[in-house]
């Protein structure tokens, strides 16, 4: 008569997990940029043109040419402010969200990537704010 043992059949040796940390770099730095969609740079469209249209009743009561000069300046002011508030708010969420990637030290090197190039595209951004500000 046999004896039966308990023993499982021996198996093959488990691969290990793949990580994030077990990734290529350049992936890692990817997958950071990409990985939260409230840090996506704003949707900016170009600063809408302010129509001519001088015949409202607001438009003819007064001076056609001052009149509409300063209701331009005025829309294109605030069209910039709403650009440099989206741009706030942008800068502000990347601080956040890299200050709490900040407690892992294994992606520190990624981490300072990815804070490189939110740099690099919020002083874009500020630059292009600017010209559109002097251009104005």
């Amino acid at each position: 008569m046999a004896t039966q043992t308990n023993q499982p059949p021996p198996s093959k040796k488990a691969a290990s997990p793949k990580t994030f940390l077990s990734l290529p770099r350049e992936l890692r730095q990817q997958i950071l940029l990409l990985s939260n969609p409230h840090l996506l740079p704003p949707p900016f469209s170009n600063i809408p043109p302010v129509p001519s249209d001088t015949n409202t009743p607001t438009g003819s009561r007064h001076d056609g040419t001052t009149f509409e000069r300063k209701i331009a300046i005025a829309l294109r002011k605030m069209a910039i402010f709403r650009r440099q508030m989206k741009l706030f708010v942008y800068y502000n969420n990347t601080q956040v969200w890299s200050a709490s990637l900040c407690t892992i030290t294994e992606i520190a090197d990624d981490l300072r990537f990815v804070r490189m190039k939110w740099s690099e595209d919020h002083q874009r951004m500020v630059r292009e704010g600017e010209h559109l500000w002097h251009a104005g």
